[in-house]
């Protein structure tokens, strides 16, 4: 697939497979669980790990804090198998997601964020 820009300007309503993979990419690699091999072929092509893609905005986190950036990943799978993210306290999956989106939602509440 060939595109004029890059992966971090695609929105989820416009290229919503691709964005959907770039994400579980990212994803896969903040929990230690891309393989080897296809971390370098993305290394190779320049693919920016660091960028947060949402439906709205495209934003680059340097050095940003690789725990809160897991358990952001984790949420997006949760949002792409469910169609929201309206994760529960008790969620049996991942037992620790519930409290950290509780937390987030907080945060940004109290302006936190």
């Amino acid at each position: 697939v060939q595109y004029r820009d890059n992966c971090n300007t695609m929105t989820w309503k416009t290229h919503r497979k691709l964005y959907g993979w770039v994400t579980h990419q990212r994803s896969l690699k903040f929990k230690g669980r891309l393989m080897t091999d296809r971390e370098q072929k993305l290394n190779s092509i320049g693919f920016d790990w660091e960028t947060i893609l949402n439906n709205n905005t495209n934003f680059v986190m340097p050095g940003f804090d690789k725990q809160w950036l897991a358990m952001y990943y984790i949420l997006v799978d949760f949002y792409n198998e469910n169609d929201h993210a309206m994760v529960p306290y008790f969620y049996e999956r991942n037992k620790s997601l519930g409290p950290w989106v509780r937390t987030q939602r907080d945060k940004f509440k109290n302006r936190e964020m």
